[in-house]
């Protein structure tokens, strides 16, 4: 008797091609689960770089321009 096939990809990248091959939709937050804690930590954690910088730095050319505004009597 003749041995049947187990596994056969005939056909089965152009049917894939057919309805374009799409990235799976991602959800609104990627799960955590099964990964290493500090890993964990690091993705709650916001970096050195995400922080807002201290009040005084961002904001220094307005304060500047305000502070002229007031003394100039506008």
């Amino acid at each position: 008797m003749a041995k049947s096939k187990d596994h056969m990809a005939h056909n089965q990248s152009y049917k894939a091609h057919k309805n374009n091959i799409k990235k799976p939709m991602r959800g609104c937050q990627t799960s955590t689960k099964g990964s290493y804690k500090a890993q964990k930590n690091d993705i709650k954690k916001p970096s050195a770089t995400a922080r807002p910088p201290p009040r005084g730095v961002l904001n220094k050319a307005h304060d500047d321009a305000r502070s002229r505004a007031q003394n100039s009597g506008i």
